[in-house]
């Protein structure tokens, strides 16, 4: 019997697979840290009444969140979920004494890789929303003031908003195997998990559009040396 059970988020023709990359933030978390986990999944639809009662919270509840069997703690949000972890589990850090510059990359990609990556996934996603798809298209447009088609537009009229925020990264990964340096950390897990979303919903343009988009195998390699936390329990 483990003690942390995870609640993730499922989508149609991904039943019970990982599709989400804020919950694989906290999974592969999970992973790297050789922590035993349940997962508890939920749909758009239902994730209400499934995590109100858990949150005791009267806001909408987002996913990822874990609950600590030992403790009855329930902690929301990747990055405190994150940090729980890591005190909680010493072992096999996330951070190795660098929070601060994690939680910057953390940051980083947040504000400048995650925009374009979902762009390209939005339609896909939207599609695979089962009966919250018109709750889909109706918060997310309102969001930007436009439809969803206009947000996805075509995969290439984001290639180089993805160059420019990849460049960097594309730097550190010439010269070490991971973001983190010579071992992996929380940093890789926070890239990974959106290079996750399109592997998942845009296979047929996930090599051309992510992988080698710089025209090089960089990342490719650097995804290869990811697997270790990636798989999925």
């Amino acid at each position: 019997m483990t003690d942390i059970t995870c609640y993730d988020l499922e989508l149609e023709g991904f039943e019970q697979e990982l599709s989400s990359p804020n919950t694989a933030k906290t999974r592969y978390a999970l992973n790297f840290k050789k922590i035993p986990y349940n997962t508890e999944w939920v749909t758009f639809s239902n994730i209400e009444d499934i995590l109100k009662p858990i949150t005791k919270s009267e806001s909408r509840p987002t996913v990822p969140i874990i609950v600590d069997k030992r403790n009855g703690k329930v902690i929301q949000d990747s990055w405190e979920i994150a940090k729980y972890l890591e005190e909680s589990f010493p072992e096999n850090s996330l951070f190795n004494g660098e929070q601060g510059i994690h939680k910057f990359f953390h940051n980083y990609v947040e504000g400048h890789i995650m925009v374009p990556i979902f762009k390209m996934c939005i339609l896909q996603i939207y599609e695979r929303s089962g009966d919250y798809k018109d709750k889909f298209r109706q918060t997310r447009e309102a969001m930007v003031g436009t439809s969803l088609e206009v947000i996805a537009g075509k995969p290439e009229d984001h290639v180089d908003d993805l160059k420019k925020a990849f460049a960097p990264i594309h730097d550190i990964l010439k010269n070490y195997s991971f973001v983190s340096g010579s071992q992996a950390g929380w940093a890789d897990i926070v890239l990974a998990s959106w290079f996750t979303l399109p592997s998942k919903y845009r296979p047929d343009i996930f090599e051309s559009h992510v992988l080698n988009i710089m025209g090089d195998d960089i990342f490719a390699n650097w995804w290869k040396r990811t697997e270790f936390f990636r798989q999925q329990q």
